[in-house]
Protein backbone atom coordinates (compact mmCIF):
# COMPACT_ATOMS: atom_id res chain seq x y z
CA UNK A 1 0.00 0.00 0.00
CA UNK A 2 1.19 3.57 -0.69
CA UNK A 3 1.15 6.63 1.05
CA UNK A 4 0.16 9.94 -0.54
CA UNK A 5 1.94 12.88 0.57
CA UNK A 6 -0.01 15.94 -0.47
CA UNK A 7 3.03 18.93 -1.77
CA UNK A 8 0.18 21.27 -3.06
CA UNK A 9 -1.19 24.27 -1.18
CA UNK A 10 -5.04 22.86 -0.44
CA UNK A 11 -6.37 19.25 0.42
CA UNK A 12 -6.79 16.86 -3.13
CA UNK A 13 -10.06 14.75 -2.80
CA UNK A 14 -9.55 11.87 -5.08
CA UNK A 15 -12.34 9.57 -6.77
CA UNK A 16 -12.02 6.03 -7.95
CA UNK A 17 -14.67 6.34 -10.46
CA UNK A 18 -16.98 9.27 -11.01
CA UNK A 19 -19.54 7.36 -9.22
CA UNK A 20 -17.28 6.66 -6.10
CA UNK A 21 -19.61 7.77 -2.54
CA UNK A 22 -16.06 7.12 -1.05
CA UNK A 23 -13.26 9.15 -2.20
CA UNK A 24 -9.80 9.69 -0.30
CA UNK A 25 -9.15 12.74 0.92
CA UNK A 26 -5.55 13.68 1.08
CA UNK A 27 -4.92 16.67 3.41
CA UNK A 28 -1.80 19.46 2.38
CA UNK A 29 1.45 18.45 4.00
CA UNK A 30 2.80 21.91 4.88
CA UNK A 31 5.19 21.60 1.91
CA UNK A 32 4.23 22.83 -1.49
CA UNK A 33 6.40 21.59 -4.78
CA UNK A 34 6.59 24.44 -7.37
CA UNK A 35 8.32 25.09 -10.50
CA UNK A 36 11.28 27.37 -9.97
CA UNK A 37 11.25 30.25 -12.70
CA UNK A 38 13.48 33.13 -13.65
CA UNK A 39 12.83 36.38 -15.72
CA UNK A 40 14.11 36.63 -19.40
CA UNK A 41 12.37 39.94 -20.43
CA UNK A 42 9.64 41.89 -19.80
CA UNK A 43 7.84 44.17 -22.40
CA UNK A 44 4.90 46.43 -21.69
CA UNK A 45 1.12 45.99 -23.06
CA UNK A 46 -0.49 48.97 -22.60
CA UNK A 47 0.89 50.03 -19.76
CA UNK A 48 1.30 46.54 -18.00
CA UNK A 49 4.53 44.59 -17.43
CA UNK A 50 4.73 41.35 -19.55
CA UNK A 51 7.45 39.21 -17.89
CA UNK A 52 8.57 36.12 -20.36
CA UNK A 53 10.38 33.40 -17.95
CA UNK A 54 12.37 30.47 -18.11
CA UNK A 55 11.63 27.42 -15.87
CA UNK A 56 14.56 26.31 -14.07
CA UNK A 57 13.60 23.64 -12.16
CA UNK A 58 10.96 22.02 -9.11
CA UNK A 59 11.53 23.51 -5.09
CA UNK A 60 9.96 21.64 -2.68
CA UNK A 61 10.14 17.92 -3.96
CA UNK A 62 11.48 15.80 -1.37
CA UNK A 63 13.83 12.58 -2.66
CA UNK A 64 11.77 9.72 -3.28
CA UNK A 65 10.74 7.23 -0.73
CA UNK A 66 9.97 3.78 -0.55
CA UNK A 67 6.22 3.04 -1.28
CA UNK A 68 5.56 7.19 -1.04
CA UNK A 69 3.72 8.89 -4.33
CA UNK A 70 4.22 12.53 -4.32
CA UNK A 71 0.98 14.28 -5.17
CA UNK A 72 1.78 18.07 -6.96
CA UNK A 73 0.49 20.19 -9.78
CA UNK A 74 0.02 18.93 -12.78
CA UNK A 75 3.02 21.84 -14.33
CA UNK A 76 5.19 19.99 -11.62
CA UNK A 77 4.92 16.39 -13.12
CA UNK A 78 4.59 17.74 -16.79
CA UNK A 79 7.80 20.02 -16.21
CA UNK A 80 9.29 16.57 -14.62
CA UNK A 81 7.83 14.35 -17.30
CA UNK A 82 9.74 17.32 -20.42
CA UNK A 83 12.75 18.30 -19.16
CA UNK A 84 13.79 17.22 -15.88
CA UNK A 85 14.33 13.34 -13.99
CA UNK A 86 11.78 10.99 -14.77
CA UNK A 87 9.91 10.53 -11.35
CA UNK A 88 7.15 7.83 -11.12
CA UNK A 89 6.26 8.78 -7.55
CA UNK A 90 5.34 12.11 -8.58
CA UNK A 91 1.95 12.52 -9.49
CA UNK A 92 -0.81 15.07 -10.32
CA UNK A 93 -4.64 15.02 -9.84
CA UNK A 94 -6.44 13.27 -12.79
CA UNK A 95 -9.58 14.66 -14.42
CA UNK A 96 -11.51 16.74 -12.53
CA UNK A 97 -14.73 16.49 -11.09
CA UNK A 98 -17.32 18.80 -10.78
CA UNK A 99 -20.89 19.30 -8.39
CA UNK A 100 -23.75 19.53 -10.31
CA UNK A 101 -23.46 23.66 -10.66
CA UNK A 102 -20.16 22.96 -11.97
CA UNK A 103 -17.73 23.75 -8.46
CA UNK A 104 -14.93 21.58 -9.04
CA UNK A 105 -15.11 18.59 -5.61
CA UNK A 106 -11.98 16.53 -6.46
CA UNK A 107 -10.73 14.37 -9.47
CA UNK A 108 -11.26 11.20 -10.90
CA UNK A 109 -7.82 9.29 -10.30
CA UNK A 110 -4.28 10.76 -10.69
CA UNK A 111 -1.99 11.34 -13.54
CA UNK A 112 2.03 11.22 -14.73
Amino acid sequence: MSTFVNLTPHSVTIFRSAEDTNPIVVPASGTVARIATRPLETTVVDGIPVTTVAFIGVQGLPEPQPEVLYITSGMVVDHLGVWGPQRMDVVAPGELLRDADGRPVGCVGLRR
